[in-house]
């Protein structure tokens, strides 16, 4: 009798050949997956697209303008463009250029690869160019082809040159300093400054100490302004003496001692009565001479609109997520304050529409006038006020849309260019459009016409651009509209349409389309352009934006799993509306296309309680920071689930870092049947170590009616379910929590309480510990390829190929 053995082994063979099929936990995911994911990084993929942006460098004669075009294998072309006509020729001879540039630097230049840093044309007859190669500053001669390396400039970066050049304000021993910038003397002009109530000190809320105090990392001094005359400085410091400390424990000095050290900051937390206060002076620079303003505790906003003789300027009082804000007129010899106008709110007010953003105000000193940013009737619109009485003398801007950003004001000319959304009918009402309107009535004219973003970009608030000026990062702003007012410089995209830049007459007709960006390359690395979706909210009614990215070689007949890439913060939108911001924004969509490479789909929206729509949508957060602020998310993947039968409802994960950090942990414990894997990085999951969230919740209230807390454990009754440590027992799926332990955006005590409290519910989680590290890690490539394998791991239920290195990229 034959022996069924072979049979058996052979049917045995074929059931674990099937169940090794059917059975993704066997499955992996190999090498070549996690480089295509790695090619899908910002630094490898953003080379690849050509001409992503476009810099017009404007000529002095207001209309002509030279821009870099971007060619093949790193190449570039300088092109001069004549507006009229739109026509096109090199803007120099690059060969001459480039051997002029050899012969002063001493170093060979390629003319095919000319790359001209902070470029300026310094004549109208185009003879003149002035730029940094190399780390040197060249001023040249193009029809003499001869350049010559600028001395570098004098000065001091710790130090802060008045309009003139003839002086310059540093702080030392706690007092500001004042620096002859010709002869060197120095003298003392603030002699009463003290530990944490010193001038030209960052405040502790600036987020910079611990970071100042473990890195040794010197900065310009704080809150200074000088007046456009030279003769006065307006000065902020900040009293945080009554704040008690909040110590943070570096495990790892740098300078390599193995005892750890403690990094002191004075921190308020949310709910705390003492917050610290703001002094504003103004000081006579000649006599020392200084005047203390009367602005109590809130003391005034960094951004100063001056009159042109410096006699006066106007400041604000509160600002963005405030519940009154205010416009001070202050008289500079005598620091008197006049309020000209004054707004309030139940919920918070903005002064721009993005946290980030240049205040959109503006002051017309020769007719005494001011342009006023205000939700009162329920959108984001713009009015003409009489800063002598306070009167609102027109609403310049009005209707169901919601003004984006000042782009300009013509004083001369009595017009205004601005962005604004949700004007177009049938279009993303995220797009932007840049629009011109009289300061005397009438309707705005639309200039940027087309169902796309037009992305002409407003200026980053001051204060912003100070603290990254100080951090050395060097962000120039690309001014689109020439000097003339003339023409425009339109560039146009959506996530799925790479840029094209169109050069228009301040009519919006278009005069030629200049360029054009190129993502072949990108596309052949691998990269697919996402899809945009519209869905309904939790209440059936409101609809949210978002963006739905594919596996790589994808299928219909499969089922996939899905991971939502969140961050859901009040105060800005991170769901990229524009191609530029897809390859590189706040939150592009690099790492969603990585999660895409290694077989998941990948989900990016913004619900209820975030900017740019109406005030109402943006309030929706307001008392409601609680876990049903990740409601829209759920209603939204859910109706996308039901449309496309290839996502897996069973098989949900999300990430976030910051703000997403916290909504991660907030979807997770708030919907376990539906998120079942979260990554939450440097999130503050006991929020009420943000003083920030102060202003996202009416004025707290505590045991007993309590203005103040009675113990330290008595936290606002009034706050919702925002510390999240009290919800961990709800946890039923996978977590990983990441964290660096000198982050002062997202306290590491708020991340040890969660740790204690999942351990003390009994709760199985991972945990990434980054020491010396502080808010930024998220794109460090240890900690993005441990979030790739946690979730190849806990939700595609493969495995992934162990300990992969970058730098193997395709």
């Amino acid at each position: 009798m034959r022996s069924r053995a072979p049979l058996l082994g052979v049917i045995a063979a074929a059931c674990l050949a099937s169940a090794a099929r059917a059975d993704p936990a066997t499955a992996q995911v190999g090498l070549d997956a996690y480089r295509r994911a790695e090619a899908m990084q910002t630094s490898n993929i953003l080379p690849k697209v050509l001409d992503l942006t476009l810099a017009p460098v404007w000529l002095p004669d207001g209309d002509r303008f030279w821009y870099r075009r971007e060619l093949p294998a790193g190449a570039a072309r300088y092109v001069a463009v004549d507006p009229a006509t739109g026509h096109e020729t090199d803007a120099f001879d690059h060969a001459r250029l480039a051997a002029a540039i050899a012969a002063a630097t001493g170093k060979p230049e390629d003319p095919d690869r000319l790359n001209l840093g902070d470029l300026a044309v310094l004549d109208a007859s185009a003879r003149h160019i002035a730029f940094d190669i190399g780390g040197k500053a060249l001023k040249c001669d193009l029809a003499a082809s001869v350049c010559l390396v600028a001395p570098p400039a004098p000065g001091d970066r710790l130090a802060i040159v008045s309009p003139d050049g003839g002086s310059a304000v540093i702080a030392k021993d706690d007092d500001l300093w004042l620096r002859d910038t010709r002869t060197g003397a120095e003298r003392r002009l603030t002699h009463d400054g003290e530990p944490h109530f010193a001038y030209g000190r960052y405040p502790d809320a600036a987020l910079l100490r611990v970071l100042q105090a473990t890195s040794g990392l010197k900065l310009p001094p704080f809150g200074v302004a000088w007046s456009p005359d030279s003769r006065f400085l307006v000065v902020t410091r900040a009293d945080e003496r009554a704040i008690p400390d909040y110590d943070f424990l570096q495990m790892l000095p740098y300078d390599g001692s193995r005892r750890p050290r403690v990094v002191a900051v004075r921190a308020p937390l949310s709910g705390e009565a003492e917050k610290g206060a703001l002094e504003v002076s103004i000081i006579d620079v000649a006599s020392g001479g200084a005047h203390k303003l009367a602005t109590g505790k809130e003391g005034l906003g960094s951004n100063y609109w001056w009159a042109p003789d410096g006699a006066r300027f106007l400041a604000m009082q509160g600002g963005d997520y405030s519940r009154t804000e205010t416009l001070f007129e202050v008289a500079t010899a005598t620091g008197a304050l006049r309020p000209i106008l004054s707004e309030s709110s139940p919920t918070f007010l903005q002064i721009s529409p993005l946290e980030y953003d240049e205040p959109a105000i503006r002051f017309l000193p020769a007719t005494n006038e001011v342009v006023w940013f205000s939700q009162r009737d329920g959108y984001n619109h713009l009015y003409l006020v009489d800063a002598a009485s306070g009167r609102i003398k027109d609403q310049i801007t009005k209707g169901p849309w919601s003004v984006q950003n000042i782009i300009r004001v013509d004083e001369k000319a009595r017009r205004i260019w601005f962005t604004a959304v949700g004007r177009e009918a049938g279009e993303d009402p995220y797009f932007r459009h840049l629009y011109t309107a009289s300061l005397d009535g009438g309707g705005p004219r639309l200039v940027t016409p087309g169902a796309a973003d037009h992305s002409i970009p407003g200026r980053t608030n001051p204060a912003v651009e100070q603290a990254l000026t100080a951090l050395g990062v060097h962000s120039s702003h690309q001014e689109m509209i020439s000097p003339s007012g003339r023409y425009v410089v339109d560039p146009a995209s959506a996530p799925d349409r790479p840029p094209v830049f169109t050069l228009r007459r301040a009519d919006g007709a278009k005069v030629a389309q200049i360029e054009a960006a190129d993502a072949t390359a990108a596309v052949a690395a691998g990269w697919r352009f996402p899809e945009s979706f519209v869905a309904k909210a939790a209440d059936g009614k409101s609809d949210v934006y978002g963006l739905i990215i594919k596996p790589a070689g994808f299928d219909p007949a499969r089922r996939y799993p899905v991971i939502e890439d969140i961050y859901n913060g009040p105060q800005v939108v991170t769901t990229p509306h524009d191609f530029p911001d897809t390859m590189s924004g706040l939150m592009s969509l690099t790492q969603g296309e990585s999660f895409a490479q290694l077989g998941f789909v990948v989900v990016m929206m913004d619900g209820r309680g975030t900017p740019m729509r109406t005030k109402a949508f943006q309030d929706y957060m307001f008392d409601n920071m609680q876990e049903f602020a990740v409601e829209d998310h759920v209603a939204a993947i859910r109706e996308l689930g039901a449309m496309r039968p290839w996502m897996d409802m069973d098989r949900i994960g999300v990430f976030g870092h910051s703000f997403g950090g916290y909504s991660s942990m907030k979807a997770i414990l708030g919907y376990p049947d539906f998120y079942r894997v979260a990554a939450s990085s440097a999130g503050p999951y006991d929020m009420y170590a943000m003083y920030p969230l102060d202003a996202f919740f009416s004025p707290p209230t505590f045991r007993d009616g309590a203005s103040a807390p009675t113990s330290v454990d008595d936290h606002p009754r009034n706050w919702g379910n925002v510390d999240l440590t009290a919800f961990a027992g709800r946890l039923k799926g996978d977590l990983l929590l990441a964290y660096g332990d000198l982050d002062q955006n997202a306290y590491p005590e708020a991340v040890a309480r969660m740790i204690n409290a999942l351990v003390a519910a009994n709760k199985e989680f991972e945990l990434i510990y980054l020491p010396n590290r502080s808010h930024a890690f998220v794109d460090e490539p240890y900690y993005i390829r441990r979030r790739w394998d946690f979730f190849v791991r806990k939700l595609l239920r493969a495995e992934p190929p162990r300990d992969y290195a970058f730098g193997h990229a395709p």
